[in-house]
């Protein structure tokens, strides 16, 4: 897979070595965006998840990545139909623990935390906002990308 920004997949790996710490990022932010769009009526949930997988394939170009995606956010939405996931209160509880349960896993495994060290550097509040949407839109190709 080629990357717009080899510089910033490099950054990102060495902070992302243990596997089981990369599976974690890949079901929270995934188990979080479906939560996030939940929070909106069908149109506008769909239009996201559209908008997300879209932006992923220019960006990556790869069938089996958009695939893989696909299939995650379709067994999650499941999920969260079986389960009755509908109170607002619930969402944005599973949204805040999707955001903390990486940053806990980052600790676990002994790894710095990729996000805090990009934000750190940046010197006004317009850059600090791209490199989160960049790490929003990177996180789980450069998740599912790593191999060793």
């Amino acid at each position: 897979m080629e990357y717009l920004d080899t510089n910033d997949f490099n950054e990102f790996r060495k902070y992302h070595k243990n596997k089981y710490n990369r599976i974690i990022h890949i079901l929270c932010f995934l188990i979080g965006l479906v939560a996030f769009v939940c929070l909106f009526n069908n149109y506008i949930a769909y239009s996201i998840i559209f908008l997300y997988i879209s932006i992923i394939f220019v960006l990556y170009n790869s069938v089996t990545l958009i695939g893989n995606i696909f299939i995650f956010i379709s067994i999650i939405f499941y999920g969260f139909k079986y389960l009755r996931i509908t109170s607002k209160l619930t969402l944005i509880s599973i949204i805040i623990l999707t955001y903390i349960i990486p940053e806990l896993a980052h600790i676990y495994f002994k790894e710095q935390t990729y996000l805090y060290n990009r934000l750190y550097r940046e010197q006004n509040i317009f850059m600090v906002t791209i490199q989160l949407i960049k790490h929003c839109i990177n996180l789980v190709p450069y998740c599912m990308s790593l191999k060793y």
